[in-house]
C-alpha cells in the first residue's frame, strides 16, 4: 500500500481511510471554501495551518505536515488521476504563514493549476453557495467511489451511494456558479503578485 510510506498513521481515522483510496484514485473532485486544498500545499502553509490546531505540539504540526505534503505524490504519478478543484476565492487573501508564505502557496498553486490533468476553478467571493457548508474530496478509483466530508467535529469517510450522490451534485451547481479555468488562472497570478509586493 502506497499511503503507508508517507505517514498516513499521523492523520486522523478518518482522513486515515480516505488517504488509501486517494493513493489509488483515477480522479478527484476537490472542493475548499476556506483555505488552500491540503493537496496542493506547500510545506509552510502546512505548518501554519496546522499548527492552529488545538493541543498540537510544534513537532507534531511538522510530522503532520510532510505527510499532508507527500499525498500530493499522488498527481506525480505515471498515470495521475484526472483532478478536479474548486476552491473559494478568499483562500487567495486568507494570510496563512505570511505575505513570503502565500506568495510561495500561490506560486505553487500556480504550477499545480497548469498540469494537464488538472483544473482548478475559483469560486466568487461575494455572496453565500453551498459550498460553505464545508470542504469535501470525491475519489473514484478503478474499484469503487468514496468521498471524505471535512466538518468541525471531525470528518467521515463514506462509499454511501446517496451521500456521494448529494455532493456530486452540490459540486456540479458550484462548478457553474465559478469562474473558468482560465480567470482562475489569471486571479491567482494577479493574488501572487499582490502578496509578493507586501513581501
Amino acid at each position: 500500500d502506497d499511503s503507508q510510506g508517507w505517514g498516513v498513521a499521523v492523520f486522523p481515522p478518518s482522513l486515515r481511510d480516505f488517504a488509501i483510496y486517494e493513493a489509488e484514485a483515477t480522479q478527484l473532485w476537490v472542493c475548499e471554501h476556506s483555505l488552500i486544498p491540503g493537496l496542493f500545499q506547500t510545506e509552510a502553509y502546512a505548518i501554519a495551518t496546522l499548527e492552529r490546531h488545538p493541543d498540537t505540539p510544534p513537532e507534531q504540526a511538522a510530522e503532520r505536515a510532510s505527510a499532508r505534503i507527500a499525498r500530493a505524490k499522488v498527481l506525480e504519478r505515471d498515470r495521475p488521476p484526472r483532478v478536479w478543484a474548486l476552491i473559494d476565492e478568499q483562500a487567495l487573501t486568507r494570510e496563512v504563514g505570511g505575505p513570503e508564505v502565500m506568495t510561495k502557496q500561490l506560486r505553487h498553486l500556480l504550477d499545480i493549476a497548469r498540469l494537464p490533468h488538472v483544473t482548478i476553478q475559483l469560486i466568487p467571493r461575494k455572496g453565500a453557495n453551498m459550498g460553505l457548508s464545508g470542504g469535501f474530496i470525491v475519489a473514484e478509483t478503478p474499484d469503487m467511489t468514496v468521498t471524505y466530508l471535512d466538518h468541525q467535529a471531525d470528518a467521515t469517510t463514506t462509499d454511501s451511494p446517496a451521500t456521494i450522490g448529494l455532493v456530486c451534485s452540490r459540486f456540479d451547481w458550484l462548478r457553474t456558479e465559478a469562474y473558468r479555468g482560465t480567470e482562475s488562472l489569471v486571479m491567482i497570478e494577479k493574488a501572487a503578485e499582490t502578496w509578493e509586493a507586501t513581501n
